[in-house]
């Protein structure tokens, strides 16, 4: 199989005919769901989604195409925060948000908005760069009472998801950074459904619950340590948050 996945010839022939090929290859594999490994202990079960299609939106950047174009992605989503008027739930495994995604965050904050975020944190994290980025803005958000829950492991959280006031969710490829929003060519569903909202709401709770709640009175006795990291993992890290500024642009 796995010589036919990387069929040397595919490259090098006619579009039309490695079509003809690939779509054979395929129709002649057994189909079957994969079974989800259960990385952290425990196990969210999601119900067979069953919602009228009018409440179910299928999201994709286009090719070719600005990321702003009508019915991309980050347009959608920061439309979504917008709207929201109760809370909103953020699961990213990278948080490294743009300038319009901070603003959208604030203003809804700022009008009442309950908002909890939830990320890797520097034992947790594959891209310490990335998280460097994240930690020069947790003060903001702590001050603005956006909730910021950082995984502590034993593995990392790699999903993306936001429930929007527990009646709307969102899942996908979608990284809640820059890179998602301004080049990365993204998917995601948006699901209005409160039955599907809450569980989706609850496996964001179940992985917080291994999480550590960064709390604005303690921030900087937590940055002096980050929790089990090594002296030299924290030397590295503090060195990073301060070039981080320069290029962000890149994360």
């Amino acid at each position: 199989m796995l010589k036919l996945q990387t069929h040397p010839e595919w490259n090098s022939m006619p579009r039309a005919q490695a079509f003809e090929q690939i779509a054979a290859w395929l129709a002649s594999q057994p189909m079957g769901s994969l079974p989800a490994q259960d990385v952290c202990g425990f196990a969210i079960h999601y119900d067979a989604l069953d919602v009228d299609e009018t409440n179910l939106r299928f999201l994709h950047d286009f090719v070719c195409d600005s990321k702003k174009a009508n019915g991309a992605i980050a347009p959608v989503i920061l439309g979504l925060i917008r709207q929201a008027r109760h809370s909103v739930e953020i699961e990213s495994p990278y948080f490294a948000i743009s300038k319009e995604l901070k603003s959208v965050l604030l203003e809804a904050a700022h009008r009442g908005v309950h908002i909890r975020v939830l990320t890797n944190s520097l034992q947790s994290t594959n891209h310490t760069t990335v998280h460097a980025g994240f930690a020069n803005e947790r003060r903001w958000m702590l001050k603005a009472g956006i909730k910021i829950y950082e995984f502590q492991g034993p593995n990392m959280i790699h999903a993306k998801s936001m429930v929007i006031d527990r009646r709307i969710a969102m899942v996908g490829s979608y990284n809640f950074d820059r890179l998602s929003e301004q080049r990365n060519s993204e998917v995601a569903i948006v699901v209005t459904d409160c039955k599907f909202a809450n569980q989706v709401s609850e496996s964001i709770s179940a992985y917080r619950s291994q999480a550590t709640e960064i709390h604005r009175g303690n921030l900087f006795r937590y940055e002096a340590r980050q929790t089990d990291a090594t002296k030299e993992e924290l030397h590295r890290f503090q060195r990073l948050r301060l070039v981080a500024p320069f290029i962000e642009r890149y994360f």
